[in-house]
C-alpha cells in the first residue's frame, strides 16, 4: 500500500516515520512478540490480567522504538508528537497513518491483534497438518480465516465499539493502573445494592 511507503510523502518526518516503522528490524521485533505471546490469548469475553501485563510490555516496547527514532531525528517525545500533530492537519494521508500508528498503542487494538495473530497461528499449523479442507464458513476456499484478510476492518469496528462496551477498564489504584473486569448486572441486581 503506498501508504505504507515512505518514498509516498512530500513530508520529510513522515517519510522518515514510515521507512522507521516499515523497516526489517522494526518489524521482525514486533513480529516477533506478537508470536511469541499470542497463544496466550483466548477468544473469551472476560480479559485475563496477564493480557494487560503483556499489553504494557509491548507498550513500554513500542516507547524504546519511538524514542529510537526521535534521537535519530534530534526531536524530544513533545516535539515528536508536535510534529504528528502538524503533519495530521496538512495532510490526509499522513493523518491517517498516524492514527493507525497510535492507535496499535491502545489496549483494546492490541487485544484483538495478539487474537488475530493467535488464530494465524492455528490456522498456520492447522494447514500443516490437516490432510483435508475444513468446511468453516469463516475460512475461504484457499484455507484463509476472513479476519486474516481485511483484519483492520475488525480492528476499525472494536475501536469505534470498545467505548460502548464493559470489558475491562483501567483505572489508578494507588498510583498502580490495573485492568478491573466487571460484567454488566441486571437492572434487578443493581435496584438491590
Amino acid at each position: 500500500m503506498e501508504e505504507f511507503d515512505g518514498e509516498t510523502y512530500e513530508d520529510p518526518f513522515m517519510k522518515d516515520l514510515v521507512n522507521f516503522v516499515a523497516d526489517s528490524h522494526f518489524q521482525s521485533l514486533f513480529e516477533n512478540y506478537f508470536v511469541t505471546y499470542s497463544n496466550e490469548f483466548s477468544d473469551e469475553e472476560e480479559h485475563k490480567l496477564r493480557y494487560y501485563e503483556l499489553y504494557t510490555e509491548f507498550q513500554s516496547l513500542f516507547e524504546e522504538q519511538l524514542l529510537i527514532f526521535c534521537d535519530s531525528q534530534n526531536l524530544t517525545i513533545k516535539e515528536f508528537v508536535n510534529k504528528c500533530n502538524e503533519s495530521s492537519t496538512k495532510n490526509i494521508k499522513s493523518k491517517h497513518y498516524v492514527d493507525i500508528l497510535l492507535s496499535s498503542c491502545e489496549y483494546n487494538t492490541f487485544v484483538t491483534l495478539m487474537k488475530l495473530m493467535r488464530r494465524m497461528r492455528e490456522h498456520t499449523t492447522y494447514n500443516t497438518n490437516a490432510e483435508s479442507k475444513t468446511t468453516d464458513s469463516n475460512i475461504d476456499s484457499k484455507g484463509v480465516p476472513s479476519e486474516i484478510k481485511n483484519p483492520t476492518a475488525k480492528w476499525d469496528h472494536d475501536t469505534n465499539t470498545n467505548a460502548n462496551t464493559n470489558d475491562s477498564n483501567l483505572v489508578e489504584h494507588r498510583g498502580e493502573s490495573k485492568v478491573v473486569e466487571h460484567r454488566n448486572e441486571s437492572k434487578e441486581n443493581r435496584m438491590h445494592k
